[in-house]
Order: C-alpha cells, then structure tokens, then sequence
C-alpha cells in the first residue's frame, strides 16, 4: 500500500460517515500530505477538536492491514496531516488551503464549492495568475 492508497481508503471512510454533510475533501502531495476536509456545523467548534476528528479517522484507516504494511515498509506511520474547515471558512483565503486548492488536487466536491474565485490559470503544470483577464487596480488572491 501506498501513502496514495491510504489517502483514498482515509477519504473513503470519511466519506461514509459523514455523507451529505461532508462537502468536499482535497490533499496537497506534500510531506507531510495536507488533507482538507470541508465538513457542515464544524464553525462552531475548536481547532483541536477539528483535529481529532480528522485524527479519528487517521487511527481507524491505521488499524487496517494494508495501512500496516506501510509502517512495516517504511517505518513509520504514512505522514498524513488534516485540516478540518466548514464550507463558511473557505471565504477567509487562509493560506493553507489556497495552497492545497492552488497546487493540491480535488477529491471530492458536490456542491462545487472549491470553485476558484481568483483568477488562476493551469499552464503546462503550474499556477499562474492570469493577467489578461485582472482590471486594472484589481487584487487578485493566489
């Protein structure tokens, strides 16, 4: 099994426990890999306790056989790190999650919420900001 792999099983399981209030999930192929979760009601919570939500699901994923032939592999854990918002959160641009929506990749999103609001063109694998199409005096967020 591959960090990959328990990404996808990790954001399977999510997936079926929250269903309809999970509203999207995206990963930054980093190290450690970033996974944000977009999940309904969580505003009215504290970060930490977004933090064992995620870490929850890392433990359960962790307990699996497959997920254990990493750590025989490798020898550690797979480096996995979530970041757990509501959808309301994604308006703040916190610079963390631009750069998992800017560079990352889309796992989930029904409800379209990942939608760049900035204007951010793909060429030839990179972000670049698409100046042809910015007003003048107009910011643009990255």
């Amino acid at each position: 099994m591959t960090v990959w792999e328990f990404v996808s099983d990790l954001s399977e399981s999510i997936l079926e426990h929250y269903g309809d209030k999970l509203r999207g999930l995206a990963f930054l192929p980093s190290d450690p890999v970033l996974m944000l979760v977009v999940l309904d009601g969580v505003d009215q919570i504290s970060f930490l306790a977004r933090g064992q939500i995620f870490h929850y699901f890392y433990k359960k994923q962790r307990r699996e056989d497959k997920a254990r032939k990493i750590v025989i592999e490798t020898g550690s854990d797979p480096s996995v790190t979530g970041i757990v918002i509501s959808p309301k959160e994604l308006e703040h641009h916190y610079p963390v999650v631009l750069s998992i929506l800017s560079a990352g990749y889309i796992l989930y999103d029904p409800g379209n919420i990942f939608k760049e609001k900035w204007r951010v063109v793909n060429y030839l694998g990179k972000k670049l900001i698409d100046i042809k199409n910015i007003k003048k005096g107009e910011v643009v967020e990255i």
